[in-house]
């Protein structure tokens, strides 16, 4: 078998694919793979033209060796924090130098001093203002926030305040967003968020997971219309990410790719690499199955 280079994707992605081909059609000789091509020539001279449909994947990394597993593994940007149990927190300013040393993938950086709600005091704020410079200062790629006002609502100030210190790198509103409660407030917080200047939202679309708010994540894609991007995240694994594309149709997805309990991966640290290859595979359509003879 010959395995040639892939653009763009884990190297083991083209042996993993000629893998379950071969499982399903036969053995293959060849498998190449160029830009949002791969080619599988099988014997029997048929061959195999699967298109990659342009979906990408954010791992949320909970330490710096999960994040250099999850680029090995394929991810398209990692978002960096700590505490899987809380949510994601601030993660150490230390964790994001050693991985601009090592890593080429964007890095967003979550800014969040502590659990529970989003509503935060004059010093947790100065609290994130330091974080999201110094985490500025060594290199992230972006930031992930959200400040809710006493009312439950988008706090505008807030988060024009963190904006513009962010400024030029993109930033994500997080699950906060969540917390707006109604369809109503959602989806006046999208029209803020836009307004603001927000590059994209991450949401569960109200509910716990973001299987159980497929259906109002497809209303946010359509509204938003290419104007802020909508990150479906929660619950979001291999086994449901297709049934999830199918109703939302984002152009990014936003998982954790473990399958241990919260209580489980604070223990035991166990990340599943493997899972982000079953997450990618997920996003590969097959097409073209031809006779060459």
């Amino acid at each position: 078998m010959k395995v040639y280079h892939c653009i763009g994707y884990s190297e083991a992605l083209p042996l993993i694919l000629a893998t379950k081909w071969s499982i399903m059609l036969g053995s293959s000789d060849i498998i190449e793979a160029q830009s949002n091509t791969i080619t599988c020539v099988f014997p029997g001279a048929y061959t195999k033209v699967m298109n990659i449909m342009t979906k990408f994947l954010e791992i949320a990394c909970f330490d710096p060796q999960s994040a250099l597993l999850a680029a090995q593994a394929g991810a398209d940007r990692i978002e960096l924090c700590q505490n899987y149990t809380a949510g994601g927190l601030t993660p150490p300013a230390e964790w994001l130098k050693q991985l601009k040393n090592h890593l080429a993938l964007p890095v967003k950086v979550m800014i969040r001093p502590r659990a529970d709600d989003f509503v935060y005091s004059e010093v947790e704020f100065l609290a994130m203002r330091s974080e999201l410079l110094q985490a500025k200062a060594l290199g992230a790629d972006g930031f992930v926030f959200g400040i809710l006002n006493q009312a439950g609502r988008i706090d505008i100030e807030s988060c024009k305040e963190l904006l513009e210190l962010a400024a030029p790198l993109p930033c994500t509103f997080h699950r906060a967003f969540d917390r707006l409660g109604s369809v109503s407030a959602a989806l006046e917080g999208l029209e803020i968020l836009i307004e603001l200047g927000f590059s994209s939202i991450l949401s569960s679309g109200l509910k716990a997971s973001a299987m159980e708010g497929s259906e109002f994540l497809g209303v946010m894609v359509r509204q938003a219309a290419g104007r802020i991007e909508v990150i479906p995240g929660g619950g979001i694994r291999s086994g449901n990410i297709a049934a999830l594309d199918a109703i939302v149709g984002a152009g990014f997805y936003h998982s954790a790719a473990w399958n241990l309990d919260a209580a489980a991966y604070e223990t035991s640290g166990s990340f599943d690499a493997k899972e982000i290859i079953r997450l990618k595979l997920s996003f590969l359509e097959f097409s073209s199955l031809r006779n060459v003879y």
